[in-house]
This record gives C-alpha cells, structure tokens and sequence, in this order.
C-alpha cells in the first residue's frame, strides 16, 4: 500500500472507530442509567438510604445534572473525581456564593456579573 492510501486508510478506519465509539458510549450510559434506577429502587424498597442516596447521586452525576452547580463531588475514598474546570468553578463559587449577591440556587455566572456590576459601579 502506498503512503497516501494508507494514510486515507487511517483516517477512514478512525472515523470508523469514533463512530463506534460514540454509539458505545450512549448504550452503555442507557445500560448505567437503568442499572443506578434499579440499584436506587431496591435500596429504597430495604430502607437503605445510604445506597439509594450514592445511587442518585452517581445518576445526577450521569445525566448532567451538576454541570454548572457549584459543589464539591468527592468521591467516598477521598478522591476527587470533578475536573480542573469544575475545579475552579467550586472555588470561585466560594468566593462569590457567601457575598450573598443573589439567591444561592441562581446560576453562578449570575453571581459573577452582580458583583462585577458592583465592581465597576465602586470604580466608576
């Protein structure tokens, strides 16, 4: 195989693969979110609050639910399993949130633009 057609070759077989992987990705989180709903039922069905908690918790977590939402998601090792982004997030949610700019629950990059507001309002 020549160079040019096996670098087309490459690129055909990746694409392949993301495809793959991709429609992968979306039956397995459909399998993980039947499975955690499952899990949730039967811990409630034994009282066992503890479980059904972390199983809503890991199907918040799944869905998207805490994109955005400033709050610390620590594993129960101690290990934190949040990116970088989120990361920062918390802690510039730290230094906003206790201003008290506007109701806890209102998105963060409302808070941010009060207190920017207030900035420029104090420089002007």
């Amino acid at each position: 195989m020549k160079p040019r057609a096996a670098t087309e070759a490459v690129k055909k077989a990746a694409k392949k693969i993301t495809t793959a992987a991709d429609y992968n990705r979306t039956k397995e989180a459909g399998t993980a979110y039947f499975r955690l709903n499952d899990i949730y039922k039967k811990a409630l069905k034994s009282a066992d609050i503890k479980t059904a908690l972390a199983a809503q918790k890991e199907i918040s977590k799944l869905i998207g639910l805490y994109g955005g939402v400033v709050q610390n998601m620590a594993s129960d090792d101690g290990e934190s399993d949040i990116t970088d982004s989120q990361a920062e997030l918390t802690a510039i949610g730290k230094h906003l949130l206790p201003l008290g700019l506007a109701p806890d629950d209102y998105p963060l990059k409302e808070h941010a633009r009060i207190a920017a507001e207030k900035i420029r309002g104090m420089v002007a």
